[in-house]
């Protein structure tokens, strides 16, 4: 498929997000010509001197941070164009900056109506954000249907000249090959590029700490509000066994109509709480 000489170096990761966060920063160098394939968790680097793409996949356009490391690409969301950071190692999910958000009115146009955790910094939670389902999202000449969202609330910290953050949500859908020599990424689609996206279906947010969930959101309406569930809870196993530190949790996802039976622990109590699965979002 590729054209390029003999050095070339496959390697299979554990946990490919978590080792893009720790070890990898795309840069102008020989090691900025690689192809990520997370359904393998590979990565495989070629050599400058070799590489040439002859691969199918859609070439987008890239745009090299000139101060510090980082890669962005345009893309549209919703028939609103911007500029996006390309992050492979942001497994939670696409994000929306606080400005995009504010200059467009995206609250309002998306209809949003749910709130919740945002993740933790150094201080502590993050402001909650907004979870949305956008209606498209364009990449080149590809078209994404529904993905999922976050839409940051007011004085984030994230650079008020980019548009968003594009995580594992839509990179997952393709073998992605990055070429920041060339200022060119090649998205080659999968199986379920253009599946819908799934959001957790108990319709909570959790947070894995100290060997299991907190439960940090409970949305009206949810299967994990009808279940009893409340914010603070301590999810300590899912059908028996201990909650994983993902926080897409494939559990979470499985079908509507799946009865998942969570042990979970409340002050000094524990019971089991029985959630049935079902779209909310």
């Amino acid at each position: 498929m590729y054209g390029f000489g003999a050095d070339v170096l496959t390697r299979t990761v554990v946990d490919l997000a978590a080792w893009l966060l720790s070890h990898f920063q795309y840069r102008d160098d020989s090691a900025s010509r690689l192809q990520l394939d997370f359904g393998r968790n590979e990565i495989t680097f070629f050599d400058a001197g070799h590489f040439s793409y002859s691969g199918n996949g859609d070439a987008i356009p890239l745009y090299l941070h000139t101060s510090g490391n980082g890669i962005d690409v345009d893309a549209t969301v919703d028939g609103i164009k911007g500029r996006f950071l390309v992050n492979s190692g942001n497994e939670i999910g696409t994000f929306l900056s606080s400005t995009f958000v504010t200059q467009n009115d995206l609250v309002k146009k998306l209809d949003a109506k749910y709130r919740g955790y945002n993740g933790r910094g150094f201080g502590g939670d993050s402001p909650p954000a907004w979870y949305v389902r956008l209606h498209s999202f364009h990449l080149g000449g590809l078209k994404i249907d529904g993905p999922v969202a976050r839409l940051q609330p007011a004085n984030d910290s994230f650079n008020d000249k980019l548009a968003a953050n594009m995580g594992q949500d839509i990179l997952k859908r393709f073998i992605v090959t990055v070429d920041c020599k060339h200022a060119a990424m090649y998205l080659e689609k999968t199986p379920l590029w253009n599946e819908p996206a799934v959001f957790n279906r108990t319709r909570m947010i959790v947070d894995y700490n100290h060997g299991s969930d907190e439960i940090k959101t409970v949305f009206p309406g949810s299967p994990a509000e009808t279940a009893g569930l409340k914010q603070g809870d301590r999810i300590l196993t899912i059908d028996g066994a201990k909650p994983s530190d993902d926080p897409n949790d494939p559990l979470f996802k499985q079908p509507v109509g799946t009865v998942l039976h969570l042990q979970v622990r409340r002050g000094n109590v524990s019971r089991t709480y029985d959630v049935t699965l079902r779209n909310i979002l």
